[in-house]
């Protein structure tokens, strides 16, 4: 295992030597980009910063300053000398991250790399962008020596690699010296070396130009990647962005500000000709110990909508006059949680279309769906209804049944349906990742005899 820090002047581009048939990182299909030639003396501010907000503009002379004393840092072979296998990066918690524990497809990976004998680089951001890398042998070996050697028995070594990634984890959890959250800053100081990348972090940075703060929900992406244009070394291979469940004094993000972050952590891994980004939840570990980490700025949600969620026709039957829908979209709800941001805020909003529906008598559908990222088919649909959509959804839709009957004075026994469909016939099928998929709706149905038989 080897530890190292490197300070000095940053080296922007390099050539990195690339492990043939590296796992997950060849390029059998997809074509190689073209590198980027080196900039010389750091990279410069673009000439014409029409239409770039000035808090951008102040943050990239922010960002010009920090450079100036960055280095990039390689990652160390691992062991025997061989190169690297995957990268991960992560930024150390503060008290606004949950502890968590990793996807089961991230610890699949790093126990795939065990059972082949291969090396990781594991990179450490802190708060002020400061980095540590060492490199881990996921080998399992009789001892602790890189020398030893490898386990031959499938019971011991599977017990072995379970306890390293349980290490891992450990040492992902381990709370921060230093308050704050400096991703972009931590990545412009790593040399990436073309291997997979895995990144580990809270969505929400801290960090000029990457300061959500400054950001607003509302700058657009391209304009950080334009002022910042080379900061970041070439990384020339899939990233996996496991996204740290938020806590502490940080408020819930809602499903717009989670869109908006995706999207610029993608522009700007893009930007750095990553050949993919996919995001991936970690879980929160409940049974985890309390730690003991420093306190950090909290970024304010967007506001949820405040108008009313008005009646529409139901897109199952839009030329039933007997039937309307009310919407409670995706940003009523925290994140990958059941749970809603404002209680009483979507009360108010959805208050005029269920008394409407109440005063006609009417009985209530409750329909629930996620938005899917992953594998599709050739049609462009999921490949499959992921257990934690399915789960998901039958939880919100739980969540405004409950709201019905408690807050709008819907009786219970006229709902009468209340179904959760994953990422099963979304509302909007040709595009699975679409916000718009994720939604709660609520069919109601008024008979054709009005209330107590009369005629209407």
């Amino acid at each position: 295992m080897t530890t190292h820090k490197r300070n000095g002047r940053m080296r922007r581009r390099h050539t990195s030597a690339r492990r043939p048939g590296a796992r997950n990182g060849s390029r059998s299909v997809r074509s190689r980009k073209t590198r980027r030639a080196p900039r010389r003396g750091g990279f410069r501010l673009p000439v014409v910063l029409g239409g770039i907000g000035a808090g951008v503009v102040v943050a990239a002379l922010v960002l010009v300053a920090f450079l100036s004393g960055a280095t990039a840092t390689s990652p160390a072979a691992g062991a025997g000398g061989t190169p690297i296998a995957l990268q991960v990066v992560y930024t150390a918690p503060t008290s606004n991250d949950t502890p968590s524990v990793l996807p089961s497809t991230v610890r699949d990976e790093l126990s795939k790399l065990a059972d082949s004998h291969e090396s990781i680089a594991i990179t450490r951001i802190e708060g002020d962008g400061t980095i540590e890398t060492r490199t881990v042998d996921m080998t399992p070996r009789t001892g602790d020596n890189p020398s030893d050697p490898p386990l031959t028995v499938p019971e011991r070594s599977h017990q072995k690699t379970q306890a390293k990634i349980a290490q891992i984890e450990n040492e992902l959890n381990s709370p921060a010296a230093i308050g704050g959250r400096s991703l972009f800053k931590g990545l412009t100081r790593v040399d990436f070396a073309g291997t997979p990348v895995i990144l580990v972090s809270s969505l929400i940075d801290l960090s000029s130009p990457a300061d959500f703060r400054t950001l607003n929900w509302s700058t657009d992406p391209s304009e950080v990647v334009a002022i910042a244009d080379g900061a970041i070394a070439d990384i020339e291979a899939p990233v996996t962005f496991v996204v740290v469940p938020t806590g502490g004094d940080q408020p819930q993000l809602g499903a717009e500000d989670k869109s908006y972050a995706k999207n610029f952590w993608e522009t700007v891994l893009r930007s750095a000709n990553a050949d993919e980004v996919t995001f991936v939840d970690a879980t929160a570990n409940p049974t985890a110990p309390k730690r003991d980490a420093p306190t950090t700025p909290v970024v304010e949600p967007q506001p949820l909508p405040d108008t009313p969620i008005t009646p529409e026709p139901d897109p199952e039957h839009p030329a039933d006059p007997t039937t309307a829908s009310c919407t409670i979209g995706g940003s009523y709800f925290a994140w990958a949680s059941p749970d809603l941001l404002d209680r009483d805020l979507t009360v108010d909003n959805l208050s005029g279309c269920i008394k409407e529906a109440l005063a006609s008598c009417a009985t209530f559908e409750v329909h629930g769906w996620a938005s899917y990222e992953g594998g599709l088919t050739p049609e462009g649909r999921p490949t499959h209804n992921d257990p934690f959509n399915q789960e998901l959804s039958e939880d919100r839709v739980a969540t405004i049944v409950t709201l019905l009957t408690t807050e709008l004075a819907v009786p219970a026994e006229d709902i009468v349906t209340q179904k959760g469909h994953g990422n099963l016939d979304l509302p909007v099928p040709n595009d699975p990742p679409s916000p718009d998929n994720r939604m709660v709706r609520i069919t109601y149905t008024v008979p054709a005899t009005g209330c107590g038989g009369a005629a209407r």
